[in-house]
């Protein structure tokens, strides 16, 4: 700690990055483990019905990361009154979240059993869990938040596997969730070290509840518009195409929310405490804008690479018809690492009401493009997501640009040492599949190999991509370089 009550923000940032980091590959093991035993156990078939009831608790993410909880972390000043009125709130936010999930489950399946009943409990939770979790956001306390979500992780991964080998079915996955929820609720509640006080006034929210509002509402329609695609499989394709769809999102989803996702916890704490020193913010964004690149682009490329021989090997001969839609799909991941960069910078900056405007329009174009590819089948629909996904990231670009809180460059020039090294990792791994025969993990090993040998040749060979990666060691011993006020414990 520096004088005057300061924390250092960029050794704090880069090392909560890295525990973030860890523990979200970690979380990632085990739910990909989780996904391979699942998959294989349902098939696509009843695993894409399941993949269309859990569309809703992935309302439960939109709840926990909320306009509520941004309020939380954007706020200048930290004020216990406000935000103990903000978690009630949240709290009642989940339960109308879980009441509607109960009410479309129920009209959905017509008699939905115990499990499905119980899935509304999801967003509940989630409710309960959000404002803690923003409290040690907003503290820079990402080990705790880390172990949370890695004790969650791991009961609810057991229960999944647990439940489907003793013949669950479409239930393992959601008692994964529910269970998952339950785990992560309590424990923010035992080791987040804030407990909510006597709640501000209703009059006293109204601008918070306005950041919130807009905020929220960009969430829903990103919501909205993330899950039309998988809805619509299942409209005119069926629940074995579905299922198929399904694992292809799931697993060009990884990339981005195992290393973008989690960094937005670093992220959105960081640049709002740096939105006052616009060079500062600038250097901040283009740093972490330029090491998401590296990082997310090039295993996007090598997983497209790698897709046929990795779902047959992983997931079996039946889900061999995922791979040509993961293809397709990991074209909209690269497009969804410029949108999450820039809603780093809008809200941050506090510009919430033009990020739900534009979200509004670009959410709106999702459905069409959807809806003008699903004559043409479910390849269509990808396609038309890929469409909208670079639709939504030169919108989003803009709206940054013009509303002056960040340049193009500083969106997108960091980003070319990512696109280099991901071309680069995509032509090695596709040589060495070619060249290396047989369907083993020996083979899938040697084009893993030559993939990571491409990458770090890259990233030695290009001045900017080497300042990336030595800045983060070497933020990680700073100790003083940038500091903030700290919140009052």
């Amino acid at each position: 700690m520096t004088p005057g009550g300061q924390i250092p923000l960029r050794g704090t940032m880069a090392r909560g990055g890295m525990v973030t980091a860890l523990a979200s590959w970690g979380r990632f093991v085990l739910q990909f483990v989780t996904v391979i035993v699942v998959a294989r156990a349902l098939g696509p078939a009843a695993y894409g019905f399941a993949a269309i009831v859990l569309v809703f608790t992935t309302l439960a993410e939109v709840i926990r990361t909320s306009g509520l909880a941004n309020v939380v972390i954007q706020r200048a000043g930290f004020d216990n009154a406000v935000t103990s009125a903000l978690h009630l709130v949240a709290i009642a936010v989940g339960m109308v979240g879980g009441s509607v999930t109960s009410l479309v489950l129920w009209w959905v399946t017509g008699a939905p059993g115990l499990s499905l009943v119980l899935l509304g409990s999801v967003p509940v939770l989630a409710g309960v869990a959000t404002i803690p979790a923003a409290v040690l956001g907003r503290r820079h306390a990402f080990r705790r938040l880390a172990l949370a979500d890695v004790l969650a992780a791991v009961v609810g991964c057991a229960t999944a596997i647990v439940a489907a080998a003793g013949g669950a079915a479409e239930n393992a996955l959601v008692l994964q969730a529910i269970v998952t929820a339950g785990v992560l609720a309590a424990t923010l509640a035992i080791v987040g070290r804030w407990r909510p006080g006597r709640p501000a006034t209703l009059s006293q929210l109204r601008a918070d509840l306005a950041f919130a509002g807009h905020s929220g509402l960009t969430q829903l329609l990103r919501f909205v518009a993330q899950n039309a695609d998988r809805v619509t499989v299942s409209a005119v394709a069926g629940p074995t195409a579905t299922g198929l769809y399904a694992q292809a999102t799931q697993l060009v989803a990884l990339p981005v929310s195992q290393i973008a996702a989690p960094l937005q916890r670093v992220a959105l704490p960081a640049l709002s405490r740096l939105r006052s020193d616009p060079e500062r913010f600038r250097r901040a964004l283009r740093s972490m804008a330029s090491l998401v690149g590296l990082s997310v682009l090039p295993v996007l490329a090598g997983l497209a690479a790698v897709a046929d021989r990795l779902i047959l090997l992983l997931f079996g001969p039946a889900w061999a018809g995922s791979s040509a839609y993961f293809r397709i799909l990991a074209i909209a991941g690269a497009a969804n690492v410029v949108i999450f960069l820039a809603s780093w910078v809008l809200v941050s900056c506090g510009l919430v009401r033009l990020q739900s405007r534009v979200t509004l329009g670009t959410a709106a174009g999702t459905i069409a493009l959807i809806a003008v590819g699903a004559p043409f089948g479910t390849a269509g629909i990808a396609i038309g997501v890929v469409a909208a996904a670079f639709l939504t990231a030169a919108a989003v670009v803009v709206a940054c640009h013009r509303s002056g809180s960040a340049r193009t460059g500083d969106l997108l020039v960091p980003l070319l040492p990512g696109v280099i090294a991901s071309a680069a990792v995509g032509v090695a791994a596709l040589a060495a599949d070619s060249a290396v025969p047989g369907t083993g993990i020996l083979p899938l090993l040697g084009t893993v190999s030559a993939g990571l040998v491409a990458w770090a040749l890259t990233v030695a060979s290009l001045r900017p991509a080497r300042r990336s990666v030595a800045g983060l060691f070497t933020a990680l011993r700073t100790r003083d370089e940038i500091t903030t006020p700290k919140d009052a414990r």
